[in-house]
C-alpha cells in the first residue's frame, strides 16, 4: 500500500486505518489525518449557534481543511493534562476574543 498526501492507491483495512490514525494523532498531525484518511466527500457540520465556527458547514477535503485552519487561528492556548496512566486526557482550549 502506497500513501500520498491525499490519496491511497489501495484500500486499507480498519486496523490499518486505526493504526495510521493513532500514529498521526500522537504527533498531533491533524491535517495529515484529514489528507490521508478522510474521504474526498468529507463533510464538516457544526452544532447550531456555535460561537467558535463561522461557516457551519463544509464539504470536500479542501473546504474542510480551510475550515479547520480558520478554527486553529482562533485558538490562543491549549492546556493538556494526562490522567490515570495516560488513559484519560483533559484538554482545555482558550479562544481569542472575537
Amino acid at each position: 500500500m502506497k500513501m500520498t498526501n491525499s490519496t491511497l492507491t489501495q484500500a486499507m483495512t480498519t486496523q490499518e486505518v486505526a493504526s495510521r490514525f493513532y500514529d498521526l494523532e500522537k504527533k498531533e498531525e491533524w491535517f495529515e489525518i484529514q489528507g490521508e484518511l478522510f474521504s474526498d466527500l468529507v463533510k464538516s457540520v457544526d452544532p447550531p449557534n456555535s460561537p467558535y465556527f463561522d461557516s457551519g458547514y463544509a464539504e470536500g477535503k479542501i473546504p474542510v481543511r480551510k475550515k479547520g485552519e480558520e478554527f486553529v487561528k482562533k485558538i490562543e492556548a491549549v492546556h493538556k493534562c494526562t490522567l490515570l496512566n495516560q488513559s484519560w486526557e483533559v484538554i482545555k482550549i482558550i479562544f481569542r476574543d472575537r
